[in-house]
């Protein structure tokens, strides 16, 4: 599961995704780090 950083709500496919690449996968990086 992704919980978005900010509002804590759980991210789907359909939820926006940072423009920025970097941060994107610096977001998929925690949440596999911290499953």
């Amino acid at each position: 599961r992704l919980y978005h950083p900010a509002s804590g709500e759980l991210m789907t496919w359909e939820s926006p995704l940072p423009d920025d690449m970097t941060e994107l996968l610096a977001l998929l990086r925690r949440a596999r780090d911290g499953d």
